[in-house]
């Protein structure tokens, strides 16, 4: 199953095996590029394991609050176990990421596989007689052995109609997605799926600490909109400013995607206001001026002075890489360009790990 992922995680592999678990970990190292932050990752002050997906935007901002833990790394994976230590569940409401783990309490024998609030991790997961497997692609479970290779009608039915098939299904008839916002626990023979999060619908709860910090729908009912028009724009602009900061902490090169639309050119601008150095950005052109976005990225390049590289795609590269973007095609049609795009930029460009952009 690991095998299956290395394309994810390049960087490192872990296993942690014990009698009844199993957990493994491909890792693409962002954060604390030391050997310390590779995974599988132990707390060494509780009896837990995670393996972690993601990356937790306020990491540091939670590491102070846990500064009693003795902390041995940098990465934020470290910080998420001392949530846990210190929270347990309840850690949840304290991060702002994208992110999908499953975290073992050697101590309860309970596994947690846990999906951030908008579900821009993947999870898929699947019960196969006394077993639950998941991972981060349908690949892994097939991967397994255990998986049946039998097409689900209904959803095969829905790919045709619409390109996709809706969560909680998938195209196969045994293996399910967790949806955004919840999170499987497993003791024994025991299981339950619950929701730890959803959409702000009820005005009379108290914000979360998450909401207080970032900004709830509640707070931007109650007094941004009742607020004048230059008011909510100033919130609107900070918060955008303050979420496009977060994302760019790494400890590797990053860049943007720039098409020259309305949120590539804004992502872009942001990432020029508050970034110390010269933003690197990407597009990718085609030899159809038609099909072509180049010239309004240039246009865009040009009044941010960014590092600016423009990639073409042609039918040639396309047909040269087909096996390999069938190979790393997930639940999606647009997992195809997403690949192409990635090597396209490895090969002309140097190979940036971190990319952020609406579309990727």
């Amino acid at each position: 199953m690991n095998d299956s992922l290395a394309h994810r995680g390049p960087d490192n592999e872990g296993i942690y095996s014990q009698p009844g678990i199993t957990l493994g970990h491909r890792r693409l190292s962002i954060i604390d590029l030391s050997a310390a932050g590779n995974q599988p990752m132990r707390s060494p002050f509780a009896n837990h394991v995670v393996v972690f997906n993601g990356e937790i935007y306020n990491y540091r901002e939670v590491r102070k609050k846990l500064s009693h833990y003795g902390f041995r790394t940098e990465s934020d994976t470290e910080v998420l176990l001392a949530a846990w230590k210190e929270w347990g569940v309840g850690c949840l409401e304290h991060l702002n990421g994208m992110f999908a783990f499953a975290l073992w309490d050697e101590d309860r024998k309970i596994l947690w596989v846990v999906r951030d609030r908008l579900g821009i991790k993947p999870v898929y997961y699947t019960f196969s007689k006394e077993q639950m497997l998941f991972s981060s692609e349908v690949r892994g479970l097939l991967a397994s052995g255990m998986v049946r290779r039998q097409i689900n009608r209904d959803s095969l039915e829905e790919y045709i109609r619409y390109q996709t098939v809706s969560a909680p299904h998938t195209i196969l008839e045994d293996v399910k997605m967790l949806l955004p916002g919840q999170y499987i626990w497993v003791q024994g023979n025991t299981w339950d799926k619950e929701s730890w999060w959803k959409p702000d619908t009820n005005t009379s709860q108290e914000p979360s600490a998450y909401e207080l910090e970032f900004g709830s729908a509640r707070k931007l009912r109650s007094t941004q909109v009742a607020s004048s028009y230059e008011g909510v724009c100033k919130q609107t602009r900070n918060l955008f400013r303050a979420s496009v900061e977060r994302r760019l902490v790494a400890d590797v090169p990053f860049g943007a995607f720039l098409s020259g639309g309305i949120d590539s050119t804004a992502v872009t601008g942001m990432m020029t206001e508050v970034s110390g150095s010269r933003v690197k950005t990407f597009n990718i052109s085609f030899d159809n001026s038609e099909f072509s976005e180049a010239k309004f990225a240039r246009i865009v390049a040009k009044k941010f002075n960014t590092e600016h590289h423009e990639i073409n795609l042609t039918p040639e590269h396309f047909s040269k890489r087909t096996s390999c973007c069938a190979q790393c095609n997930g639940s999606s049609k647009w997992r195809w360009s997403k690949y192409l795009c990635r090597v396209r930029s490895n090969e002309e460009s140097g190979n940036y790990d971190g990319v952020i952009g609406f579309g990727w």
